[in-house]
């Protein structure tokens, strides 16, 4: 039987340089070292220092470093504190990344190292790792913490994920026995077993019910458990952040991730994670202080600024040329107009935000962070509410930007306004729209998340942000019109990657990649300015949306469109656009005194060198209820050498329009020449397409169209948030014969009925 002993650890103490500087000697010396090394480590300086910040204790007996007589029980404790330290630092999570190859190299031989290697991977896939205190349970409780589980599930109706849920849960347990009867009255757990099972029981809840509310069975089963309603508080915010970032489906892969496929023998010490209960004195010690900041703050440079555990009222000027940090605090500002209040980072500073919830009080045009070229920004684990102006970076090449982990609420105006920076990450956040955007006479209304208009971002990421708009951000007006068009990023050539955004109205400008995002009910989704010189589109998902993509100089590749709206695609005069290996299914054109295109796929080209053409090749249409639009449309309005638009090699089914000529595809097009008389031209070339012919003989529709929640590789498209369906697009089309048409100029008295 292994005997258990608590690793005690101030996360305070290993937060500075020097510190952190001797976990990453020591971790690299530790995973590279054979056993024969032990006793030449244990003369190094960092060893002695660093069982000095550890203490161990088992029933309140101190146990003393020596006790450690192996080198796999030193890396197992380096191992267990790393982890518990990376949610805070991310110098420890680099650590952590950092040592991957290593630790994998280490599990055939090491069984302890086997071990803690699955808590590496989960952190490195998911930022974090889940609690797996229940393999630890006893036959009998995991009988009955799974019969639990099942009654529940059988309440509201097994289905194909609820099944899913449930069978990670019991391999993560490792429990292959058939559970008891569901019995309340066996439901006995202690304090720290109740903790692991709540969160079971919340994520099954949001399963069962697409609610954090508690069900009535659930809440009769939590009533029985031995968890105070400060802890479930706490547990409960933390299970809802986890499912809004990665939804049930990442919850069920991470389980199934945690879950160990092999043995582990007994080992002399085991060493478990301290809980501090928040009604502890421990947590209370922490209560925050209120202060007020009404004068002129000085922090010069190679000075460190530190606010912990306050409340922050900001009435004043902060100049900062050094480091200001804020951690656990609550941070208030524009509370009185007109009254100063701003913090200046000048050249060379440095910003870090831990652990903090910022609150704006007014709409003011006064950004609370004014950047005059800091080196370094840190945002970690962060709320905003109601922020407007939030950081203004006007100069500085060489800035390293951080958002990591953060929930942003309501952001309005200008939350980034970002400018010179080497790098710069957007990762992991929840954004999120709940009211409208308070009118004000006379106001910039900007757009949020952006850089300067001469600035250039290309090296900022924007990855598994999930964006929900409600339709609060850019409502439209009585008559069916945008009040107003500012967008939520237009970051010039940013990345985005595994993003999901929701009922969100203009999301991107001028990006320059973006990549297995996933759009749902959005309009105005992608526009591209004329300055931007590329753009890829690859791996994207859009559903049931409108205005999806316009610009120029555009690869679309690999997507999928599926419910969408007029105006899908829409190159500008520039054109050079490329649309590759793309589905389309059911999409509609509507006629509409507010849609002021004439196809679902528009593509213009204007005359002149820099001017091009725009190709559709390989790509699959199947339903489309066109009324009196086209389907696809070339467009010229002027007499341009060559053509606008190649369609090759693509399949048409389920195809319906109302026009009397049948016609889907808009061939020709007419310009004004300088007597004031219309030439027609043709501007689009069909070759070797297939289904034209069977236009209006089929339905406009096709029935049972999956979504994609991943390429065909198997990654992920969008942010693994739930609510999208698994699985790949419908079977096979079949398709007819195609038809070429030739490129031909035509005169007034030629005319091409379409």
């Amino acid at each position: 039987m292994a005997i258990s002993y608590d690793l005690h650890v101030d996360k305070n103490t290993f937060m500075n340089n020097d510190n952190i500087a001797l976990l990453r000697e020591a971790a690299g010396e530790l995973f590279s070292a054979s056993e024969k090394d032990f006793e030449q480590i244990k003369s190094r300086k960092w060893y002695k220092r660093i069982w000095q910040l550890i203490t161990f204790s088992k029933d309140n007996e101190k146990i003393l470093a020596s006790n450690i007589t192996s080198l796999a029980k030193a890396q197992d404790i380096i191992l267990k504190l790393l982890l518990s330290l990376s949610d805070d630092n991310k110098e420890v999570a680099m650590i952590i990344s950092d040592l991957s190859n290593q630790l994998h190299s280490l599990t055939c031989t090491t069984e302890s190292i086997a071990r803690r290697v699955i808590d590496v991977d989960t952190f490195i896939k998911y930022g974090y790792k889940k609690n797996a205190l229940i393999v630890d349970f006893s036959d009998a409780q995991k009988s009955v913490l799974l019969s639990a589980l099942n009654y529940i599930a059988d309440k509201h109706g097994f289905t194909e994920e609820l099944s899913a849920f449930l069978s990670a849960i019991r391999r993560m347990a490792q429990f292959h026995e058939r559970s008891s009867e569901f019995d309340l009255q066996t439901l006995i757990f202690d304090e720290k077993e109740s903790r692991a099972i709540f969160p079971l029981l919340l994520e099954l809840n949001y399963l069962c019910t697409s609610s954090f509310d508690l069900c009535d069975e659930i809440s009769e089963i939590v009533d029985h458990l031995s968890i105070s309603n400060a802890n479930k508080k706490k547990i409960q915010q933390q299970v809802e952040m986890d499912i809004k970032r990665i939804g049930i489906n990442g919850m069920i892969d991470l389980y199934n991730a945690i879950a160990p496929s092999y043995d582990i023998d007994d080992w002399d010490i085991e060493f478990v994670d301290a809980f501090v209960d928040v009604e502890d004195d421990a947590y209370n010690s922490h209560e925050l202080i209120e202060i007020t900041i009404s004068s002129i703050t000085h922090i010069a440079k190679g000075e460190i600024k530190e606010y912990r555990n306050n409340v922050i009222h900001l009435n004043s000027y902060i100049d900062c040329a050094g480091t200001i940090v804020f951690e656990n605090c609550e941070i208030y500002y524009n509370e009185i107009p007109g009254t100063p209040c701003q913090i200046t980072l000048k050249e060379g500073s440095s910003l870090s935000i831990r652990n903090c919830r910022i609150l704006c009080r007014n709409l003011e045009k006064n950004p609370l962070f004014k950047d005059d070229g800091s080196v370094s920004i840190l945002i970690k684990n962060s709320v905003f509410e109601d922020c407007s102006y939030f950081i203004e970076k006007l100069s500085g090449d060489d800035c390293n930007f951080v958002m990591q982990g953060c929930e942003i609420i309501n952001p309005y105006i200008y939350f980034l306004n970002l400018r010179g920076l080497n790098e710069g990450i957007i990762n992991n956040c929840l954004i999120t729209f709940n009211k409208p955007l308070p009118e004000k006479e006379d106001f910039d209304y900007g757009d949020i998340f952006c850089s300067s208009q001469w600035g250039e971002t290309k090296n900022i990421t924007v990855s598994e942000v999930i964006v929900n708009g409600n339709n609060f951000f850019n409502v439209k007006d009585e008559d069916g019109y945008f009040k107003r068009t500012s967008h939520l990023f237009n970051m010039k050539y940013a990345s985005y990657t595994n993003c999901t955004f929701e009922n969100v109205n203009y999301c991107i400008n001028d990006a320059g990649m973006l990549s297995h995002c996933r759009f749902n009910k959005c309009e105005k989704v992608i526009e591209i300015g004329f300055n931007i010189k590329n753009c890829n589109v690859t791996h994207c998902a859009f559903a049931e949306c409108q205005s999806v993509i316009s610009g120029n100089r555009m690869v679309i590749s690999f997507c999928q469109f599926v419910g969408c709206i007029n105006n899908l695609i829409e190159s500008s005069v520039v054109g050079k656009v490329k649309v590759e290996y793309c589905e389309f299914y059911n999409i509609k054109y509507i006629n509409s005194v507010r849609n002021f295109s004439t196809a679902c796929l528009t593509f213009h080209r204007s005359k002149g060198n820099e001017y091009g053409y725009s190709t559709v090749k390989k790509c699959i249409f199947n339903g489309a209820e066109l009324n009196d639009g086209f389907l696809i449309a070339g467009k010229a309005n002027e007499n341009i050498k060559g053509i606008s638009l190649y369609i090759e090699e693509c399949s048409f089914q389920n195809c319906k329009t109302k026009r009397e000529s049948g016609k889907i595809i808009k061939c020709y097009d007419t310009y004004l020449n300088l007597f004031n008389k219309q030439i027609q031209i043709e501007v689009t070339t069909i070759q070797n397409c297939l289904g034209l012919d069977k236009v209006n003989e089929e339905n406009g529709y096709v029935a049972d169209v999956i979504v994609k929640a991943k390429d065909n590789t198997g990654a992920v498209i969008g942010a693994a948030a739930a609510g999208f369906a698994s699985g790949g697009i419908l079977g096979a089309v079949t398709v007819a014969s195609g038809m070429i048409i030739k490129n031909k100029l035509t005169t007034d008295t030629d005319r091409h009925i379409e």
